[in-house]
């Protein structure tokens, strides 16, 4: 079942990088993206499989989240979703133009200034024939920290249209647009900032090409392999050169329901959401 909401997946994150090159190189050697070309400033839009990108990379004085992107997959619920922003009294503006992007686009920035864009679709492009040893499927979520979890969630509910699958009062919120259990994960923190993004590969042996071809690259496992509590899905974490979290994920839970749902998960392990580092109860052990 697809969420009523107006956005039906995240389709790219963009990230602003004070190193292009060295950005660039990073993503392209050792995470296995492919560049599909360069901005006349410099910004680089890479893929994983047919769309046009799922990343860009933006020159920066400093690391930042420059924006995410949502597909709506219709031009008219782009500017119905506009006109409803508008109501609730968030204010809109055209986004600038970006290669690969098909159809009506606008902008908007959530109650911490974090920029959101919404457009139809975007281009496909020849079948990918990967140049490393492991697949990358897709962006599939986008994590952000938060100083107001509370106000945060309900704008991403109430105002853009998001379901909640998981909640964590005062620590985290997943929400999601499609069945993936989150396309979107909020963390209480003291500050405002990018957390990680996250691509889809394709099964649990993939993890451990993606742990193999690191540790060729030498680029070591920041988290993992582990198994989230929300979601459910196995992964690995890296950290790219400027230290922003890139994570590697399979088996995602998939939500058939347009429901909320107030789930909760303990705290566990070292980082949150590691069940293979929290001792279970007999009673979890049964279920």
């Amino acid at each position: 079942m697809v969420n009523p909401g107006p956005v039906k997946r995240i389709g790219h994150v963009a990230i602003g990088v004070p190193d292009i090159e060295r950005s660039v190189e990073f993503y392209v050697r050792c995470m296995n993206f492919v560049l599909v070309e360069r901005g006349r400033d410099g910004t680089a839009y890479l893929r994983c499989q047919t769309d046009h990108h799922a990343l860009e990379l933006h020159p920066a004085s400093e690391t930042r989240l420059d924006h995410m992107g949502f597909e709506t997959l219709d031009d008219a619920d782009v500017e119905a979703f506009r006109q409803r922003l508008e109501a609730k009294g968030v204010r809109t503006e055209a986004a600038p133009e970006e290669p690969g992007r098909l159809g009506s686009a606008f902008r908007f920035r959530d109650p911490e200034g974090n920029c959101v864009e919404v457009y139809r679709s975007i281009d496909r492009l020849a079948s990918l024939v990967s140049p490393g040893p492991f697949t990358l499927n897709r962006l599939g979520h986008v994590g952000l920290f938060t100083r107001d979890l509370e106000r945060a969630e309900a704008f991403y509910r109430q105002v853009v249209g998001l379901r909640l699958s998981d909640r964590r009062p005062g620590h985290g919120a997943w929400l999601r647009c499609n069945p993936d259990h989150h396309s979107l994960a909020l963390f209480q923190s003291d500050r405002v900032a990018f957390d990680h993004h996250a691509y889809e590969i394709p099964d649990w042996n993939e993890i451990k090409r993606v742990a193999d071809w690191c540790f060729r690259s030498r680029v070591p496992l920041a988290a993992g392999p582990m198994r989230h509590g929300p979601g459910n899905n196995v992964n690995v974490y890296v950290k790219d050169p400027d230290g922003v979290d890139v994570e590697f994920y399979a088996e995602m839970e998939q939500i058939l329901d347009n429901d909320d749902h107030l789930r909760e998960h303990p705290r566990s392990g070292a980082l949150y959401g590691n069940l293979w580092q929290f001792k279970p109860s007999e009673e979890a052990i049964q279920r």
